[in-house]
């Protein structure tokens, strides 16, 4: 699935670096969206067990936040957003 644009009046406080790996790591419950840096292929592991596979746009805030993520290929970082 390819995300190209996601509503959202949300106002952030902070901001984290989450480097990815190819293994899932945990996202804070408080994470209110995530910054994509890039264009790469992410999986998202949501409370339910279902996985999705999500492409973004380059520099794209996304308020869908699942519970646990990871990179689908090589290495990379994600901005949490709080």
């Amino acid at each position: 699935m390819a995300i190209d644009t996601i509503g959202g009046r949300e106002y952030y406080t902070n901001a984290v670096t989450l480097a990815l790996t190819a293994s899932y790591v945990d996202v804070p419950s408080n994470t209110k969206a995530l910054l994509l840096l890039n264009t790469d292929a992410h999986e998202w592991k949501f409370p339910s067990g279902v996985e999705v596979t999500m492409t973004g746009v380059a520099n794209q805030v996304v308020n869908i936040v699942p519970e646990q993520i990871k990179r689908s290929s090589s290495t990379g970082n994600v901005v949490l957003l709080f």
